[in-house]
């Protein structure tokens, strides 16, 4: 690793509207339309409302349950879990099943009793379960919401927003495991005491085409919730509805919000690909950064002329040192909306330089920042930094009269050196082997 200089920007502004026209009108108190691509919010109602949950709750119980677990684990049913309320498969004390059969049961079933005896295998407890998944939202972003059991029974200190389900169900549906089971229709469950095709409560899979999931849930004080995700033309949208008194009035509104979605928004660069992150000195050898892929965002259909056209790079750079190690350089700006004219952040991950990198070669990434969208893109190096050529060290040179003395002097010392040596061998020779004494 050689010792480098790095010019970094530390701003971009970007001024580009996310407010689509004619938004729907929704019953649901509380709602959020999210892109599942960047996480970028195209609409929101009360987004930040605390909210009961209800069912959705067992969304964050399956991300648990599938990042910590392995499919073949064996879940045995306790006392406490078969107890639970309905809805549940009507596990027997002592039941076991793998945690893949569990996760069929709690997500297209809504099956309590599998949330709490999987809660039980991972946490230890219905609480130390809870206490992983109030950890698991603390860093997913979710700071509204809390957690004290894994089904989402009804409890005041138990509750989230809109906006947090949001950040919780995107990151669920990374794992193909997940969007494999929310999306099945129909499922056999071979219980020990009963078997039956279980039916996906979610009735979007058979309404709205190309839904793929996720979950439902309902109780007294929640009434309706639902998260819903779909995808048309390639792009995939993900939808949260709360609080919405009547099951046919919760679909209406998803259908309406998802609809509003694919219809009003398209796909847009906001940064092209060779836009300039930052600079770099490497031994009087300048190069630049650049991205190596496009930023896109969601726009609104009827806006022209977006990003690039509007794009302000700043004219002065920041110089930060590199030393040894993978850098990580952030602004200390704080995100901001995607229509915002204020600069947006920008932090940057690069590998250690070293003489020999070669123009376009991937060395870290760029991180943009916005208020509910980040996106990480590759950072790639648009010059070649050549290895130094030195001359090879010469040995200093003597003067012959001063080269001849020494030669001279290394003789005379070797020659006494085996004199002295003949000489102790004799003596010892003499001393080991005494001559015999005259009688």
């Amino acid at each position: 690793m050689l010792p480098s200089t790095l010019l970094f920007a530390v701003s971009t502004s970007v001024h580009a509207s996310t407010t689509a026209p004619n938004p729907p009108t929704l019953l649901s108190q509380s709602a959020v339309l999210m892109d599942m691509t960047t996480g970028q919010i195209l609409y929101e109602k009360n987004p930040y409302e605390r909210l009961y949950p209800a069912s959705i709750t067992k969304i964050m119980t399956a991300l648990l349950a599938l990042k910590y677990g392995h499919l073949n684990d064996p879940i045995k049913a306790s006392v406490n879990a078969v107890n639970q309320e309905p809805d549940k498969v009507y596990l027997v004390p002592g039941e076991v099943h793998s945690l893949q059969q569990m996760l069929y049961g709690l997500l297209i079933d809504s099956a309590n009793d599998a949330a709490v005896a999987i809660a039980e295998h991972y946490g230890g407890s219905v609480k130390g379960f809870a206490n992983m998944m109030n950890q698991e939202a603390k860093q997913l972003g979710a700071v509204n919401t809390h957690f004290v059991n894994p089904n989402g029974l009804q409890n005041a200190d138990h509750y989230t927003c809109a906006y947090d389900m949001a950040l919780i169900a995107r990151q669920a549906m990374q794992n193909p495991e997940f969007r494999k089971i929310v999306s099945t229709k129909y499922y056999l469950w071979k219980g020990k005491e009963w078997t039956s095709y279980l039916s996906n409560l979610n009735e979007m899979l058979w309404t709205y085409p190309g839904a793929i999931g996720i979950k439902t849930g309902w109780t007294d004080q929640a009434e309706q919730t639902m998260v819903v995700s779909a995808t048309r033309n390639g792009h995939t949208l993900l939808a949260v509805l709360m609080k919405v008194p009547l099951l046919g009035e919760m679909q209406t509104d998803a259908t309406s919000l998802l609809n509003y979605g694919f219809s009003s928004f398209k796909e847009s660069t906001i940064l092209p690909a060779g836009t300039k992150v930052a600079s770099l000195s490497l031994g009087g050898h300048q190069a630049t950064l650049s991205l190596e892929s496009p930023l896109t965002a969601m726009v609104p259909v009827n806006q022209k002329n977006h990003a690039a056209a509007n794009l302000k790079m700043p004219s002065s750079l920041t110089n930060v040192p590199v030393t040894q190690g993978i850098e990580s350089i952030r602004d200390n700006h704080s995100p901001v909306p995607l229509d915002s004219s204020m600069p947006f952040v920008h932090s940057l991950i690069i590998a250690p330089i070293a003489y020999g990198v070669e123009k376009g070669a991937v060395i870290g990434s760029a991180t943009i920042d916005f208020e509910h969208m980040k996106m990480t893109l590759p950072v790639q190096i648009d010059k070649t930094i050549p290895v130094p050529v030195t001359p090879p060290a010469r040995a200093p040179e003597l003067p012959a009269l001063s080269l001849t003395l020494v030669c001279l002097g290394f003789s005379l010392i070797g020659r006494a050196g085996i004199k002295k040596k003949k000489k102790t061998t004799t003596l010892s020779r003499a001393m080991v082997y005494p001559r015999a004494m005259d009688e």
